[in-house]
């Protein structure tokens, strides 16, 4: 009796150890596939910084903001200003 017993405690703590790593390989796996979708998602953030960044620069650029303005003057409501409408602060009204 004693030896049909560990047998049969043995062969169930195979079984046991033997689905223990299934399951450990199918985290693993999961883990692994969770982790490449991160990256995925890292890169396509990082690209997105890069070219946010980049219009950011080429909107800050003295010709692009001329450009903009030519090309809007109309919506702009833009009026050229005289010199003679030019009227100089005194420096005492400054302070």
């Amino acid at each position: 009796m004693k030896q049909s017993t560990f047998l049969a405690l043995f062969i169930t703590a195979n079984i046991s150890f033997i689905f223990l790593q299934v399951h450990k390989r199918t985290k693993r796996i999961k883990l692994s596939y969770t982790k490449q979708t991160i990256e995925n998602q890292k890169i396509s953030l990082i690209k997105q910084k890069q070219e946010l960044t980049h219009t950011l620069y080429t909107l800050n650029d003295r010709a692009s903001i001329k450009e903009y303005i030519k090309e809007n003057k109309d919506t702009l409501a833009l009026v050229p200003i005289r010199i003679n409408q030019i009227k100089k602060v005194p420096d005492d009204a400054r302070s």
